[in-house]
């Protein structure tokens, strides 16, 4: 177990949130690089277009920015490198389970 001191500036009760570390490029246009560490706060749902944290298998948590088109969700990598994820409305595994609150840079 590793611990990591996280500006708190924006952020209430710690018990709110949780981190991940940035894996890849994918989302480079959004200024995160691999190796960042991402502060998400704990929630089931985004807006349109804010970046989240998803889970679309069992295993696999990834940061992607979400982007409802008639009634289309895709998670959208932030790097025109990649294609968006088109999440299949019958998956079960698919869920939101936060949002975007704090990068803190990988020096």
């Amino acid at each position: 177990l590793e611990y990591i001191p996280i500006p708190s500036k924006g952020l209430s009760n710690p018990e709110n949130y949780f981190c991940q570390i940035a894996d890849g490029d994918s989302m480079k246009d959004a200024g995160i690089f691999d190796g960042d560490l991402l502060v998400f706060e704990k929630t089931s749902r985004v807006d349109n277009n804010a970046i989240g944290c998803f889970f679309i298998d069992e295993n696999t948590a990834m940061c992607k920015k979400l982007t409802i088109v008639n009634n289309v969700i895709m998670l959208m990598p932030m790097n025109s490198d990649y294609q968006p994820i088109i999440v299949d409305p019958l998956n079960e595994c698919f869920r939101c389970i936060g949002r975007l609150k704090k990068v803190v840079k990988d020096f």
